[in-house]
């Protein structure tokens, strides 16, 4: 690729710290999603294999977000349903997107959120008190907020595209 290689002293201290990272978390830590495997393979009991992303999601209980995860990859790894849906066009089929587009972010982001929700409650609640509990309520609190903020959000840009569509060609007066 025409860059500089790693001096051989950096490459030794990252096999050094390679094998102390394997010592202390052991041969499964080397693997894709190594940092995962003995939970998964703990979840999925028997489970003797590699780990990949479908095992976390089997052993997160999460199968029911695959559409939601394939549909927005259409666009990132092309298929030929990304050539027919643009998520970001609020008008489908009449061009192709290229560049960022602001509009169709609320439902990713309200999954976001509700990841980021389903987190924190777990870490927060493995020693529940008064104050985790208050935390987790003022989460809730921030996040239907947000997710508000962003279904506005994409109402204003859809608002804004028709008014645009129906003046076209209005230059402003002088």
């Amino acid at each position: 690729m025409g860059s500089e290689p790693i001096p051989e002293a950096n490459m030794e201290a990252l096999r050094l710290k390679c094998d102390q990272l394997k010592k202390k978390y052991g041969e499964s830590f080397m693997g894709g999603y190594g940092w995962a495997a003995d939970a998964v393979r703990a979840e999925l009991s028997g489970h003797k294999g590699g780990i990949n992303f479908n095992h976390l999601e089997q052993a997160a209980e999460q199968g029911h977000m695959r559409s939601y995860y394939r549909f927005a990859s259409h666009s990132i790894h092309p298929t030929s349903k990304g050539l027919h849906y643009e998520i970001g066009l609020i008008r489908q089929g009449e061009v192709f997107l290229s560049g960022l587009s602001n509009y169709a972010l609320a439902e990713p982001a309200n999954a976001s959120c509700s990841s980021l929700r389903q987190a924190t409650t777990a870490l927060l609640m493995m020693k529940p008190n008064r104050q985790r509990l208050a935390s987790l309520m003022a989460l809730d609190n921030m996040i239907g907020e947000t997710t508000a903020g962003f279904s506005r959000a994409e109402q204003q840009i859809v608002r804004e595209d028709s008014e645009m569509r129906a003046f076209p060609f209005d230059a402003p007066s002088a």
